[in-house]
Parts: structure tokens; sequence; C-alpha cells
């Protein structure tokens, strides 16, 4: 194999399978109802960002592991970030879809700033992503596009992962029989509570 190497990945099938589950599930973690529709879903599904420049665009600084490591941001910052690389007069419906999408979860009247996370995932800290990485430039493992709802998904689940005290929580099932029956729980954090 030729230089860096990273990989992310989060399955997105439950969005194909049931918009009501999703909606249970971010409401859980956003702490506030959630309505998206499935073609929401299935827009932030089918909408990719590059991670290189999301992180240019948020002004993180990425060049070396130790700087990719001390790099945070928060939920808000995360959504906007997204929207703001998304192209507003795109020819792919899908992206028109995410950006409303978007806009209806930035607009929800939640303080997504408390839901800070850090970048990247180390020994020491959970993170939004976790690469392996060339330690002597860590920003090439970054040139990968992900899809916005598993952008959005695995940042809300690490987020609410600090152990925080929380002022929201719960567990929710989602039954998709034959194939499972999915149990989830988060909680909402509230930092200095």
């Amino acid at each position: 194999m030729d230089g860096p190497q990273a990989s992310f990945t989060v399955g997105s099938g439950v969005a194909r399978l049931n918009a009501g589950a999703l909606n249970k599930l971010l409401s859980l973690l956003l702490g506030t109802d959630v309505t998206l529709s499935l073609a929401d879903y299935e827009g932030l599904a089918n909408t990719n960002v590059n991670l290189l420049g999301l992180a240019n665009a948020l002004g993180l600084a990425v060049g070396t592991y130790d700087e990719l490591a001390a790099a945070d941001l928060d939920i808000g910052e995360l959504l906007s970030g997204t929207a703001g690389l998304l192209p507003r007069d795109s020819v792919d419906p899908a992206v028109d879809v995410a950006l409303n999408a978007l806009d209806v979860l930035l607009n929800l009247g939640v303080p997504l700033e408390r839901l800070s996370l850090a970048v990247l995932k180390t020994a020491s800290q959970n993170g939004l992503l976790s690469l392996d990485l060339d330690t002597r430039d860590p920003s090439t493992a970054l040139d990968t596009d992900v899809s916005v709802l598993n952008l959005l998904l695995v940042g809300l689940q690490v987020a609410n992962a600090s152990g925080e005290p929380s002022f929201v929580s719960g567990q929710i099932n989602v039954p998709l029989q034959p194939l499972a029956n999915v149990g989830v729980r988060a909680k909402v954090n509230r930092p200095g509570f």
C-alpha cells in the first residue's frame, strides 16, 4: 500500500428502514423533537463532504498528529461547516435535501455549542475520527469523503459520550424484525451542570 490510509465507517442503513427510529435517536441525542422525513435522511446519507475540506473550512489545525489530536469543535460548528461546504446551486437533488435538513437541525433552538467533541479519537479521548495516520502528514488521511448522515450521527454520539452530567437521557428500542432488535441508550450532556 502506498501513502497514508484512513477509514471512516458508520452504517446508515436504518435511514432506509425506519425514519421514525432515526428521529427518535436524534431527538434523544439533541434533547428536542426532531421530525425529519425519510427523504431528508436519504439526502443526508447520499450527500458527501470531504473531511480535509471541512477541517480547512472550520479553521482546524491538522498539519501534525498533535494538532489533529488537540482539535475540537461543537455540533453547531460541525453542522454549519458541513452545510457551508455543500454547493447551494447543485444539480444533485440530494444535496438540496441535505442542505434543508441541516438547516432544520441548526434551527431547532438547541444550544448546539454545548455539545462539543474532539476531532481525533486517541487513547485518552473519544473523537469524531478514528484514523490510522501517517504521523508525518496526518492531513492526507483526512482527504476522504464521508456521508453527511454518518458525520452527523457519529458526531452526536461522540459528543454525548463524554461522561458529563446530562439533562436528557433515555433508551429507545428499534425493532428491525426479522433482522434484529436494536436498543440505543443515549444522553445529552450539559457541560458545567
